[in-house]
């Protein structure tokens, strides 16, 4: 008999496991389908332009001072990189940062960066360091960065996301990105239409 009920067991076990990736596989039936995008094992996702999401709103004080607000960039392709002074992949990722912000800064493509859990002291001595021009705001507990949840995972340190010039998210990169990816992305996003055309 204890044989019998082992199996038994077993068996019941097998077709919890199965019921629970049936559900996993089927998703919620309450929510909305997820947008369709291609994404790669590298951690790119590129969003079809007619089901793009739109930007949530960012907007905070700046490590140089003064305020920054993404809304007031709408028309310009920019470039949101959330990065810590404390991250070893975002020092590895900020020389291509930069250069490919020197590229195409005068194609009508922004940069903004968005310090997250740091010190001002460690990201000051960050942005020296790696000779970063373009602005940051900071967000020193994470609290911006958790309003776009949906969008990137707050332990996913860093990220890059490619906003249109409609203020919507044309592609993200969770992890760290190389200059050739990012001058990709920013050049697909920069050859669409301007919004007034």
């Amino acid at each position: 008999m204890g044989g019998f009920r082992r199996a038994l067991i077993a068996v019941a076990v097998v077709a919890v496991v199965m019921g629970v990736g049936v559900v996993l596989l089927l998703g919620d039936g309450d929510r909305p389908p997820a947008p369709s995008s291609s994404s790669t094992p590298t951690g790119v996702t590129r969003f079809a332009p007619e089901e793009r999401p739109d930007a949530e709103p960012l907007a905070g004080p700046l490590l140089e001072g003064g305020r920054m607000d993404l809304d007031s960039l709408r028309g310009d392709v920019v470039v949101v990189n959330v990065w810590g002074s404390w991250c070893p992949p975002c020092r590895e990722e900020a020389p291509d940062l930069q250069r490919t912000w020197e590229e195409t800064r005068d194609e009508g493509v922004q940069f903004l960066g968005v310090n997250t859990r740091d010190t001002e002291s460690g990201a000051r001595s960050f942005v020296e360091e790696f000779g970063i021009t373009y602005p940051s705001i900071i967000d020193p507990d994470g609290e911006r960065l958790r309003a776009w949840r949906e969008l990137i995972p707050v332990q996913a340190i860093p990220s890059t996301v490619v906003i249109d010039r409609d203020g919507r998210v044309a592609a993200r990169v969770i992890g760290p990105v190389t200059d050739d990816t990012l001058r990709d992305l920013v050049d697909a996003a920069a050859r669409e239409r301007k919004p007034d055309q």
